[in-house]
This record gives structure tokens, sequence and C-alpha cells, in this order.
């Protein structure tokens, strides 16, 4: 159904969806509701933004942007923006995404009625997952996976859409009522952050009866015309919230707890507010060049004063000077000019194409982990670093696991570290997870066909690799990651005493060793082993000449 205003007349609903950095899921949510009610007057405004301002001014994802042209919306544009204090009066709807920015939308919507009252905060602040069958259910942040994640957002917006549309704009019940009297309350009433306990009517006389037994508690002489405002067809039942007439308890201690103050239960009565109101901020003049944040830390502040000394002013009447700043910030101007002017003539000599190292760092992945010292010596510990070398870093694990030396324990448990380090920093051996356009370059820096149908990825074949040593091996995923090296380090020694008799001891020096890993992945070997390839093949077979000078052999025999 369509939102009411006080004279009783229906306008169009107005929907704001909000994420955390209006990017990813908010621009998603608005592009697919924006499809599904195109043409519907019931429908005014659709937005979306975002509680932080990470991003704003930017354009959607990329991976949001695929993933709506997939399914046919072609023509939706947003820049990112936050919210702002106007959005819960300009909107009737705001859904937030997950729990955690639903909780940040509802701190600022009590924080407006708190400074400006009910006028400045209508809307009905409630989580989009609620519309979908499931009371809670959130829209995890894709931003930091894969692109099924999108995808998988994409259903749930969908889904979401359906609900949203079949309870609000059909005729149904919203989820959460949000009037009491003529203060806009919506899900801060449902927030248990008070200590009242909320229920629903129905009946004006039950509302006025309510009234009457929250007046003649509070002391207050008020009618119920504030619900009959807001109700102006008494044959249209408005669903309504009102507290009830009891505290909520928190804690066993609370029944021994002494007060100093009685509890107010009305929120119609102003010290309801007034009680937990928050200290007006005084207005600061703009930011300029040069000037400190209130929380930075080379603020120096107030100085404490002297019993009978004056307060000084610290109020800054200039911004500080950007030539003193630039005696730490830029000491040699000079010298970065020509920095400058030498990186423009690199980059103008090589037309902006990447050299052969720039190209394998950009298109391959590896990582390097270091272990820490362990009580061995080199000689015990080398053995094992040229057992794991070369060989899939599972295959390294388990051999490990069924060694019979003493350190092999130490080392699986770091050949584990190295591979979840490996796979959460760099994204090595995700596979077909990662994005399609990462593993589109990989594929085609490696020498690799790109199986791409109907935007989906193909399972690669697999192929034979050998490595540099000559030895073959099957591999199935490009992505899977394999030791290239492995070496030990010398570590400091340390201190121990062999106790002997007669009271002797003697002083040990027991020696500690590390080793350390580089892990790739196997789309590195197969390039090498194509580069090997390839250059057996260039190589030209050696023909001797008669005029050839002998450089490698004697003249005449020895004898």
């Amino acid at each position: 159904m369509s939102a009411t205003d006080a004279t009783g007349i229906h306008k169009p609903v107005s929907v704001l969806f909000v994420c955390l950095g209006n990017i990813c899921r908010s621009p998603m949510a608005e592009g697919v509701f924006r499809r599904m009610v195109k043409g519907d007057g019931r429908v005014g405004v659709i937005d979306s933004a975002g509680t932080g301002a990470y991003h704003e001014g930017c354009a959607p994802d990329p991976r949001t942007m695929s993933v709506l042209e997939d399914n046919g919306e072609t023509e939706y544009d947003h820049l990112a923006r936050k919210v702002r204090s106007c959005d819960f009066k300009d909107f009737d709807y705001i859904l937030a995404m997950d729990v955690e920015n639903l909780h940040g939308l509802l701190r600022s919507q009590r924080r407006l009625v708190k400074n400006g009252g009910a006028g400045a905060a209508l809307a009905r602040v409630m989580l989009f997952g609620d519309f979908g069958g499931r009371k809670g259910e959130e829209v995890i942040d894709p931003y930091y996976g894969a692109r099924d994640g999108f995808t998988i957002a994409y259903e749930q917006m969908t889904r979401f859409s359906k609900g949203f549309i079949e309870q609000v704009l059909s005729g149904a019940l919203p989820r959460y009522p949000i009037l009491v009297g003529s203060l806009a309350l919506g899900d801060f009433a449902l927030s248990q952050h008070h200590a009242v306990k909320y229920q629903l009517v129905k009946d004006l006389n039950t509302v006025t009866a309510r009234l009457a037994a929250m007046n003649a508690r509070n002391g207050l002489n008020r009618s119920a015309n504030s619900i009959r405002a807001i109700n102006p067809n008494p044959s249209r039942r408005l669903p309504i919230l009102l507290p009830c007439l009891y505290p909520r308890r928190t804690a066993i201690m609370d029944y021994f707890r002494r007060k100093k103050q009685p509890d107010i239960l009305d929120p119609l009565n102003p010290d309801f507010l007034k009680r937990r109101a928050a200290p007006t901020p005084q207005p600061q003049a703009p930011p300029q060049q040069g000037d400190l944040a209130p929380t930075s830390i080379f603020d120096e502040g107030e100085t404490p004063r002297k019993p009978g000394q004056a307060q000084r002013d610290t109020t800054r009447t200039s911004a500080r000077d950007p030539t003193v700043l630039a005696a730490a910030l830029d000491p040699k101007p000079e010298s970065r000019r020509r920095w400058q002017r030498r990186q423009i003539i690199r980059d103008v000599r090589t037309r902006d194409q990447l050299t052969k190292a720039q190209r394998i760092a950009r298109t391959e992945r590896e990582s390097l982990c270091k272990s820490q010292f362990y009580k061995t010596s080199v000689k015990k510990l080398m053995p094992l670093a040229r057992q794991i070398a070369g060989k899939p870093i599972e295959e390294a694990i388990i051999q490990m696991r069924f060694s019979k030396k003493r350190v092999a324990k130490d080392v699986k448990k770091h050949l584990e570290y190295a591979r979840d380090e490996a796979i959460v920093k760099r994204g090595m051996g995700l596979g077909m997870v990662r994005p399609e356009a990462d593993t589109a370059v990989e594929l085609e820096a490696s020498g690799g066909v790109s199986g791409k149908s109907n935007g989906q990825d193909q399972q690669w074949p697999g192929m034979v690799v050998e490595d540099k040593k000559g030895k073959r091996r099957w591999v199935a995923d490009k992505s899977s990651i394999y030791v290239d090296e492995a070496w030990v380090g010398r570590g400091p020694y340390g201190t121990d005493y062999d106790i002997r008799a007669f009271g002797r001891a003697n002083l040990l020096r027991p020696p500690e060793t590390s080793v350390t890993v580089r892990l790739k992945e196997e789309a590195t070997r197969i390039r090498l082993m194509e580069e090997r390839e390839q250059k057996r093949q260039r190589r030209k077979v050696w023909v001797p000449l008669p005029d050839r000078p002998v450089t490698a052999q004697r003249q005449y025999c020895l004898w």
C-alpha cells in the first residue's frame, strides 16, 4: 500500500536501500527493485546510500554491474553517497542489508529524534531480509569475495523485493508499525534499547484508555487527539504501538538496586528523551588546508592552568603556512622534480610497455613464508627442505606427516600455515572460485585456453607438466600451489647446561635453524616448461667446419 500523509491522501512509497559503502549490495538492490516496479505508480523515489563515505562519488563495483547486465538491467547508473539526515524524512522505508548497518541507522534515527523531534525521523528503518520469509536474514558483503557472492546477493535481492511488493505495495500490513501518538519511533521502539515493552493495538478506545493511564501515572494532561490526527478516518483501523506499564528487567540485581530517579515509561513524555539526551554539538568552522583533525594525536589541546590564571584562547585564527609544512613534506623539491622527469622519460621511451618481470609479477602469484627458529641443526633440517622442494603443497604436508624425523612435525605445521597465508593474502589456490577477469588474465599469460561459455568458466582439462629436473606430474588445476623453493637459515645459538657428577656442569650451545618456503601456482611451472620447450626448439645443430680452430681438444697425441 502507498504511504498516507496527515490529510489521508495516498502518496507513492519512497524506498532507500543502505549498505556499508554503496558500491555492492545497495546499488544491486536498487537496480533489481527499479526493474521490478518499473511503471508502477505506487512507488516514488528509489535510491541507495551507504553508512560510510569510503567510496563516495565512485561508480558501483564492476562485478555488481556485470551481474545486473547478465540479468537484463543495462540502464542503471549510480554514484555512491553517504546517508544524510534528511533521508529519514524524505523516504518512507529505509532498508538495511545487514544487522550492523541496521543498528547504525537506528542510532542515527534516535539521535535525530532527540535533537529534532519526531518530524525529523519518520522513515521506517527495517532489515531488507525480513521480507524474504526468514526473519533476520542478511545479505553478506561480497566485496572481498569472488563473483559468485554477487550472484547469490542478486538472488536474495530478487526474493526480498518480491516480498516487499507483496507485503507493502499489495495492501498487507508492514512488518513493524511505527507510530505512537505523534512520536515517530519505527524500529527505534523495537530495538530493545529502552526498558519498555510494546504491544500492538488496533482499537482507538484501547488507545484512549492506555493514554489516560499513562497520564495519571506521569502527571500529564494529554488526550488522544494526536492519535486521531494520525488516523482521521475512524472506520479504518490503524495499527499503533503502545508501551506497557511495567519495566523490563535485565538482571536479578535490578530488584535490589536503589534507583535515584523514577523511570518514565511514557514515550510521549518529553523527559523520556531528555534524560538520555546528548549535549548539542557546537557549530564549528569549516576545515581549511593545514588544519588538524579533532582526533589527531598532534593536537596539543588545552594546557593545565594555574589557580587564578585566565584561560588562554586556543582558537586557531589562521591555517598553518604550507611553506612551513613543505620543509618536512617536501624537503628537496628539485630532487623530486628531477625524479618525476626521469619517470616520465622512462614511460615515454618504453611506450608504457611492461617488461617481462613486471608482466610476470602482475599475472602470477607467489608467497614467501619464513618459519620460527627450531631447536635443531642445519644438518638435520636440510634433508627435509630438499624433500619438499618441487612438490605440491598437499603432497609435502603428507610426507612430513609420515616422516620419522622429529622436526618434521614442526615443518608440517609451517607448511600448513604458509598454505593458509598464501590463500588468504595472495588469493592462491582458489581455482575457478576467483573472478572471471583475473582468471582470464592468468590463462592468457600462461598460454592456456580460456574456456568461457555464456559468462561461466568451464573446467580446465588438465595436462602433464614437466619440472626443471625432468620429473613429470599431472596437473588438474592451474592455480594449485606447489613448493618452488625451500631453504634453511642458521639462527642464534641457545644456552643449555649439561649437569655432570660431583657438581660439575658443562655449558652447551644448541643450534637453532629456520626453514623458508616459496610457494607458487602451477601456472608458473607451466610457463617455465613452455619456455624451456621453445628454447630447445630454437637451438641450432653444431656443424664442424674445415677451417674451424680446434680449441676443445689437443692437436697431437700424448704418447
